[in-house]
């Protein structure tokens, strides 16, 4: 078999023998015929590079090839007798490129694509010769770097916004591969899908640190806390600044959100103790997911649509043969649709069209030559950038005219009172369809089913029987005032439900397949299949992840502790609970494609109302410890599910989530310091509604008070909604009728303004797919993601706008 090692031999010769490629108990020759790694005669020389490869790619080879010639000169007759014998004699073979006599390609069983531990594997291009395929390379890194940074950017303002916050693996795969496919006469070596593999798994990784940080929950939540205290401190001498220019969180006699004191900020609130929060929490959660691979992805073969709807995308974007990519990938049921047709999974956008480079297939293309298929390619791709750009600009635009014309972004649409009371109010943001697009039907049917229960029925009911809290003269700072302090609790109450329920149905579930009373789905998959395919030089030690684990937990204690004026055994209790929290938030999005760290911080809350009671800080802190560990873990195994179904190395994306993780410190911290010194937070601008239940949530475990007469409302919905997983468990097709609890809570946070406009994108892409499905495939995606960054890019300039007092017309 073909091994290529950085020493210029093989694996470990222990390993020799022992790693061959299982591929469902299929026949050594038969997949080697399959996969075409080498001509009929099994003879590959390197004549036969020119034309093929590039000359560094050619060089490549050569060194390689000399450096096992040198080997081959120490075992010519242990060679020869391989050369002469090389379908049955594996156990005396060295697992080299042996450049003997006849340079044969010995190919028994090894996958041919991830082969040596710095990720140089080998793949096929599109005429089927073999090429040397890079998986770390320094282009990928920085690609993935600078599409991370635009989602960290755009997931920051949209999450302090209306709570939204995207994974953007899919996003991130068609921008880089749109990037490297525009320019890709600058570079010698076209862009694989290894690479593509890496620059997700980097984008991911950059793209999430404002929720796994706390960035659009807990921080503004100590925000309003520490806002409450101040006016409880100053006799209710209430000041609301706010004008957008100022420093929120200033010190001395400046505003601080919408109070003024003299008391200094807390440490937390600066913006190097930001910098020490986002390092303390970015690594325990993955180092921790890595051993969680071998039972999740290897074993069980959980689903991870994302993940899968990823794998799938790459596939078509790079044209890879069946035989490129794992069998899982092929299996119709593992991602809903059969080849290039995922439909609502995960993200709840279709993929590009399943055909050569991800252009739809014509009949007529059976009669063109190869170069006038090319040159058909090329317009396709063309056209496709074109649709990013213009998506974009058009969203661009939009965001530009609603900063000088504030009134574009909240039209009323049924009087000025409903508008300033239940915020009924038309916010036309192509980004909202945007993200309406990504969510998907049920997600956004949902939502707005819970905005009209919440701010069209039970809201004016609680308005009109006097239940709600004006504001005037009382401790509370406005997100916890009015209508929206009153729905919240049914939001906060609907969350907590349906997480407790879905977490429990998850463990008694995992019980009962432990005990064999139920079989998992995944049985069809044979023993072999489990098998890591990746050889030992590419896995991740297990050394790294154990010692990485202690070291980032301990950090997260040195650094937590003395920040938040906590006790250590209360910082350590945080964080083994949100390592053990995180093995059911892996498991949940295995199976479903939602991570509960919403539902897994609320847990940790209550249980830490017991270990610190009548300890705010303390509680809101072990829960953002909690969901940024799941978080990350979640994150991270998504990633290694698209690597492991496109045969890339999980040492490589190992790699690649520390690289983005790092980065992600910066850039959240960034992001955060600018958007809080623009506006105040939270604020109309940014109203930051996780916050609110992050803080309701604390303060009623800790002895607080619920709203007038809210309770009710809070335990029949509570209760309807945890019905909800329970049906699915016994009825999964039910799945397709019924609301989404989550989504209904969010429906209930967020304002209805932000639901509406959701809502048309939901309506855009089911009518889309509906009506032209093939032109949806190709451009449903693109489309959305130009909405989305349009307005999240447009963002960083619009606050820069702020802070400088650029004019705007009232």
């Amino acid at each position: 078999m073909y091994n290529n090692n950085n020493n210029g031999g093989g694996f470990d010769e222990e390993e020799d023998d022992l790693r061959q490629y299982h591929d469902g108990g299929v026949d050594n020759e038969e997949i080697k015929n399959e996969r075409n790694f080498i001509d009929e005669d099994d003879e590959y020389n390197e004549d036969d590079l020119d034309g093929v490869l590039t000359p560094s790619q050619i060089e490549i080879i050569k060194k390689k090839n000399n450096d096992n010639s040198i080997n081959s000169n120490n075992n010519n007759n242990n060679n020869n007798n391989n050369n002469n014998n090389n379908n049955n004699n594996n156990n005396n073979n060295n697992n080299n490129y042996n450049n003997n006599n006849n340079n044969n390609y010995n190919n028994n069983n090894n996958n041919g694509n991830n082969v040596n531990e710095i990720g140089i594997g080998i793949g096929e291009n599109n005429e089927g010769h073999l090429e040397i395929l890079k998986q770390f390379t320094f282009r990928s890194v920085v690609a993935g770097l600078i599409i991370g940074c635009m989602l960290c950017f755009s997931n920051m303002y949209y999450g302090l916004q209306s709570g939204f916050i995207t994974m953007g693996s899919l996003q991130s795969t068609l921008l880089g591969f749109l990037f490297f496919k525009v320019f890709a006469k600058h570079f010698q070596i076209r862009f694989n899908q290894f690479e593509n593999v890496l620059l997700q798994t980097v984008a991911v990784a950059t793209a999430t640190m404002p929720l796994a940080g706390g960035f659009v929950g807990i921080i503004p939540a100590l925000q309003i806390l520490y806002n409450d205290q101040g006016i409880n401190n100053n006799n209710n001498n209430n000041s609301s600044s706010g004008n957008g220019g100022g420093n929120s969180t200033s010190i001395g006699s400046e505003s601080i959100g919408i109070i003024t004191t003299t008391t200094e900020l807390p440490n937390y609130f600066k913006w190097w103790g930001l910098l020490l929060w986002s390092f303390s929490i970015a690594f325990f959660g993955l180092f921790f997911s890595v051993p969680l691979r071998k039972q999740t992805i290897l074993v069980e073969k959980l689903k991870f649509p994302s993940g899968a709807a990823t794998a799938q995308m790459i596939k078509v974007l790079h044209n890879l043969k069946d035989s490129e990519v794992h069998s899982e990938l092929l299996v119709k049921e593992v991602h809903g649709g059969g080849s290039g047709s995922i439909e609502n999974l995960g993200d709840g956008i279709q993929l590009i069209e399943d055909s050569p480079r991800g252009h739809y297939h014509d009949e007529d293309d059976d009669l063109l030559t190869h170069d006038e298929k090319q040159i058909k390619i090329k317009k396709s791709w063309d056209k496709k950038v074109k649709v990013l750009f213009y998506s974009f600009l058009v969203s661009f635009i939009y965001t530009m005219l609603s900063y000088f014309f504030p009134i574009l972004s909240a039209i009323p649409i049924f009087g000025n009172y409903v508008k300033n009371t239940f915020f009924w109010t038309l916010t036309p943001s192509l980004s909202y369809v945007g993200q309406g697009m990504i969510m998907g039907t049920r997600t956004g049917v949902s939502t707005l089913i819970g905005a009209i229960i919440g701010w069209g029925i039970l809201g004016p009911i609680a308005s009109g029987a006097g239940w709600l809290i004006d504001g005037t003269g009382a401790s509370k700072s406005s997100p916890l005032v009015g209508v929206k302090g009153w729905v919240l609790w049914i939001s906060l109450f609907i969350m907590l439900a349906e997480s407790l329920v879905s977490l429990s149905v998850l463990i008694i579930r995992m019980v009962l397949i432990k005990f064999g009373v139920i079989k998992n789905y995944n049985g069809k998959f044979s023993d072999a299949q489990c098998v890591d395919p990746a050889p030992q030089s590419q896995r991740v030690p297990s050394l790294w992840w154990i010692m990485g684990t202690v070291v980032s937990g301990v950090l997260c204690v040195i650094i937590v502790t003395p920040l938040f004026g906590m006790e250590i055994y209360e910082t350590v209790i945080a964080v083994v609970l949100s390592l053990l929290t995180s093995i059911l938030a892996v498991r949940a999005l295995g199976e479903t494609d939602i991570n509960p760290v919403s539902g897994i911080g609320k847990i940790s809350q209550i249980l830490f109302a017991v270990v610190s009671p009548k300890n705010i800080v303390a509680n809101l802190v072990a829960g953002a410890i909690a969901e940024g560990g799941s978080q990350q873990a979640g994150d991270m195994m998504q990633d290694l599910k698209t690597g492991h179904l496109i045969k890339a190395s999980p040492r490589v994306q190992f790699y690649g989530q520390l690289i983005g993780s790092f980065f992600s410190i910066i850039f959240a911290v960034l992001a955060y310091e600018l958007y809080s010194y623009a506006y105040t937070i939270p604020s109309k601008e940014l109203q930051a509604p996780t916050s609110v239940v992050w803080l309701n949530m604390a303060k009623l475990v800790n002895g607080g008070e619920l709203a007038h007469n809210v309770l009710p409302f809070c335990i029949v919905l509570g209760a309807l909604v945890s019905l909800i997983p329970i049906a699915e468990a016994f009825k999964p097709n039910l799945e397709h009728y019924l609301p989404s609890g989550i989504a209904l809570a969010i429906g209930f946070y967020q304002t209805p303004n932000f639901s509406l406009i959701r809502s048309v994108g939901t309506f855009v892409q089911w009518y889309w797919f509906r009506k032209n499905s093939h032109s949806f495939r190709e451009y449903g995606i693109i489309v959305a993601s130009g909405f989305v960054l349009g307005e999240g890019i447009t963002s960083i300039i619009t606050a820069i706008m702020t802070i400088t007092g650029v004019p705007r017309f009232k």
